[in-house]
C-alpha cells in the first residue's frame, strides 16, 4: 500500500492527516481492513472488496476518489457478494465519500451544473434474489465477471451503512457517449448510481445515508430485499430512487429534493448542449424522482414491489414532468407521504389495470401539495386519469395548495446560490374539524402492510416529525452544510385530539363484488355477483395494455350475472379481464389456450 504524508508550511508546523492510496490490489479475499478517521482514504480506480473480506470504516473517515478526465474509466468502491462493509458514522462524525476535487472546508454551495459524476460511487453486491431468468445479474454480462450479484439468500448480510454521505458520484455512459464504451451483446448501457445495491439482502442494515449531486441515480435497488430508513437524495441527474429487477423491500423516511441537474455531454450531437462550464459541454436532464421498473418488460417473478412509508419529495422546475413512474409489472406502494411541487404520477398500462389487485400498486393517505403547480384537484396523465384519479380519491389521498413554510421552491435556489432555506415539514394552520386537517391526521394503518413490521407506526405524514424541531438531516448531510436546510425552532403539530387511523380494508375486500372466470373452447366466461344495482362493462387486455375485446352489460340489479367474451384471432398467452361495476374496477388474470 502506498502511503504519503503532506505537511503544512513551516510557519504552521501542523501535519495534515495521512493519505492512504487504495487500489484494487489492496483488499483481497478474506482480508480484514480498517479505515481510520486519522487518515484520508484515496481511492485510485475501481476497488473491489473481495468475497469474505470485511471492510470497517470508522466514524469521521473521509474517502476521496480519483477523478479521471476521460469517460473511459472511473473510481468506485465495490463490495462483492460474500464480502461485508461496516461504515457506521455518527451525526457529529459522518463518513463522507466524495471526489478528490471536493473542497470539504468550504461551506459555500457548489455549482451543481459541473460538480457531479466525478467518480463512480459505492456499489454493494449481494446474494439475494432478482427476477432475472437465473436469479442473478451482472453489470457487464459478457465482459467483467466481478460485477455479478444475486442468488437465493433473501436474508443475505452485506454489512451496515449508517450516517454516510456520498457526494459528486454517479456514472452513466448513456449521457457520456452516444455509443457505450463497454456493452454486452445486447447493447445495454452501463450506469452507476451514487449508491448501487445489487441483490442486497434483508440482513444488511442501511439507514441515515445521503446522496448529494450524483450524475446518475441517487439510490438504485437492483433486485434484493434490503430494507432502509432515513435516506436523503438531492440534486441528482437521473432518478433519485430507482428500483429494478424485482426489488421487494420496506422503506421509511425517504427525503428527496430534485431539480434539473446537468451532466457532462461527450456526444457528437451538440444541439442538446445547454451551456458550457470550463469549455466543457453540459445538458440539463429532467427525470422522475422515483422510478419503479421491472425487468425488460417481462413478467418474471418476483415483481418489483417497493414499499415506501413516510416519504417527502420536493422538486423545482418539475411541475410538468412525471414525479413517480411505475413501469409495466412494477407494483410500488406509497403511504403517508408528503409530495410538494411535483409533476404527475405516471403508471404504465398493464400496471394501471392491476391497481385494485391485492398485490397491485397502492398510493394511500398521502398529501399532494401543488402537484402540476395547482392545488384544486388531482391532475394526472390523460391516458390514466380515470382509473388513477379514482384510486387516489378512494385511498385517502388529499391535494392542497402550498403547504410549505416561508419561501417556495420556485425561489429556493438557482445554479449558483441558495436564496432561502427550506423547511421540509408540511405547514398548515388548521382546526380539528376542518377538511384540511384530514390531510394530516388520516393515516394509513402500517400494520396492514405485507411484512410491515420493519416500518414504525408514527403519527405524522412525510419524512419528518412536525411536532419536533429536530430534523434528522441536520449536522451530517451536505444538504445541511451548504445551507439548504432551515433550522426552524417552530413546530407544526396538528391537533392531537382528532387523530385517527384508517386501515382501508376496502382495498382487498370482496364483500361487494365477486368474479369468477373460466375458459371454454377459446371463449372466456365470467360471472359476477353484485350486492346493489350497478352498470357493468367488461374489457379484455393483452400484455401490452391494448383492448382486444369488450362488452357492455348495461345496468344490472343486485344478484349474479354472467358474461362471455369470444375473442377471435388472439394468440395463446396471458391476458387481463377488467370489469367495471359503477366506479369500482376489478381485474383478473386469465391464460388463453388455443
Amino acid at each position: 500500500m502506498f502511503r504519503s504524508m503532506f505537511v503544512l508550511g513551516v510557519m504552521a508546523c501542523t501535519a495534515l492527516p495521512a493519505v492512504d492510496t487504495i487500489t484494487d490490489a489492496d483488499i483481497n479475499a478474506g482480508s480484514v481492513i480498517n479505515w481510520q478517521s486519522t487518515d484520508t482514504i484515496f481511492l485510485d480506480g475501481k476497488v473491489f472488496v473481495e468475497e469474505e473480506a470485511i471492510l470497517t470504516i470508522h466514524p469521521g473517515t473521509i474517502i476521496k476518489a480519483k477523478h479521471y478526465e476521460s469517460f473511459d474509466d472511473f473510481s468506485a468502491l465495490i463490495i462483492n457478494p460474500g464480502a461485508k462493509i461496516h461504515a457506521v458514522g455518527t451525526p457529529e462524525k459522518p463518513i463522507i465519500f466524495t471526489s478528490e476535487l471536493d473542497d470539504l472546508q468550504s461551506t459555500e454551495p457548489i455549482n451543481h451544473f459541473g460538480w457531479n459524476g466525478l467518480w463512480g460511487g459505492v456499489v454493494i453486491l449481494g446474494k439475494a434474489p432478482t427476477n432475472s431468468a437465473d436469479g442473478t445479474g451482472k453489470f457487464y454480462p459478457n465482459r467483467i465477471n466481478e460485477w455479478a450479484y444475486g442468488g437465493d439468500e433473501s436474508e443475505d448480510n452485506s454489512g451496515e451503512l449508517r450516517f454516510v454521505s456520498i457526494r459528486m458520484a454517479g456514472y452513466s455512459q448513456l449521457f457520456s457517449r452516444e455509443e457505450p464504451i463497454i456493452e454486452d451483446n445486447s447493447g445495454d448501457r452501463f450506469e452507476l448510481a451514487a449508491l448501487t445495491l445489487g441483490g442486497v439482502g434483508s440482513g444488511t442494515k442501511i439507514n441515515h445515508v445521503e446522496v448529494y449531486n450524483s450524475a446518475d441515480d441517487g439510490f438504485r435497488f437492483m433486485g434484493g430485499t434490503v430494507n432502509t430508513k432515513y435516506l436523503c437524495a438531492t440534486h441528482c441527474g437521473d432518478n433519485l430512487f430507482d428500483t429494478q429487477e424485482g426489488y421487494r423491500g420496506h422503506n421509511q423516511f425517504w427525503f428527496a429534493y430534485h431539480r434539473k441537474v446537468a451532466v457532462r455531454w461527450a456526444g457528437d450531437n451538440q444541439d442538446v448542449v445547454d451551456f458550457e462550464i470550463h469549455d466543457k459541454p453540459y445538458r440539463r436532464v429532467p427525470t422522475p424522482l422515483f422510478c419503479a421498473t421491472h425487468s425488460s418488460g417481462s413478467d418474471n417473478q418476483p415483481i418489483s414491489r417497493p414499499i415506501v412509508a413516510n416519504a417527502t419529495y420536493m422538486a423545482k422546475d418539475f411541475s410538468y414532468f412525471p414525479s413517480i413512474y411505475a413501469e409495466t409489472y412494477a407494483s410500488p406502494t406509497y403511504v403517508n407521504g408528503f409530495f410538494n411541487d411535483l409533476g404527475p404520477v405516471d403508471v404504465d398500462g398493464y400496471t394501471l389495470m392491476r391497481m385494485e389487485e391485492p398485490d397491485g400498486p397502492l398510493f394511500a393517505n398521502n398529501i399532494w401539495s401543488r402537484v402540476l403547480g395547482h392545488g384544486s384537484d388531482f391532475m394526472w396523465n390523460d391516458v390514466c386519469m380515470d382509473t388513477l384519479s379514482k384510486h387516489f380519491r378512494r385511498n385517502g389521498n388529499i391535494m392542497y395548495g402550498s403547504m410549505l413554510y416561508g419561501q417556495q421552491l420556485l425561489t429556493f435556489e438557482n445554479e449558483h446560490h441558495v436564496y432561502s432555506q427550506l423547511e421540509p415539514r408540511p405547514y398548515r394552520h388548521i382546526e380539528c374539524d376542518s377538511d384540511s386537517n384530514k390531510a394530516f391526521v388520516d393515516l394509513y394503518d402500517i400494520a396492514s402492510l405485507d411484512g410491515g413490521s420493519f416500518i414504525d407506526s408514527v403519527g405524522f405524514k412525510g419524512a419528518f416529525n412536525p411536532c419536533t424541531t429536530q430534523v434528522w438531516l441536520r449536522n451530517w448531510t451536505a444538504f445541511d452544510k451548504y445551507g439548504y436546510l432551515a433550522h426552524n425552532d417552530t413546530t407544526f403539530c396538528p391537533p392531537r385530539n382528532c387523530t385517527k387511523n384508517y386501515s382501508l380494508t376496502q382495498r382487498t375486500s370482496q364483500a361487494q363484488f365477486q368474479m369468477n372466470l373460466t375458459q371454454v373452447a377459446g371463449a372466456i366466461r365470467g360471472a359476477c355477483t353484485l350486492t346493489e344495482s350497478q352498470s357493468i362493462t367488461v374489457h379484455l387486455y393483452d400484455a401490452r395494455g391494448r383492448v382486444v375485446a369488450a362488452m357492455n352489460l348495461g345496468r344490472r340489479e343486485a344478484g349474479r350475472h354472467e358474461f362471455r367474451l369470444s375473442p377471435r384471432g388472439l394468440a395463446a398467452g396471458s391476458y387481463l379481464v377488467r370489469l367495471r361495476a359503477g366506479d369500482r374496477v376489478f381485474n383478473r388474470n386469465v391464460v388463453l389456450v388455443r
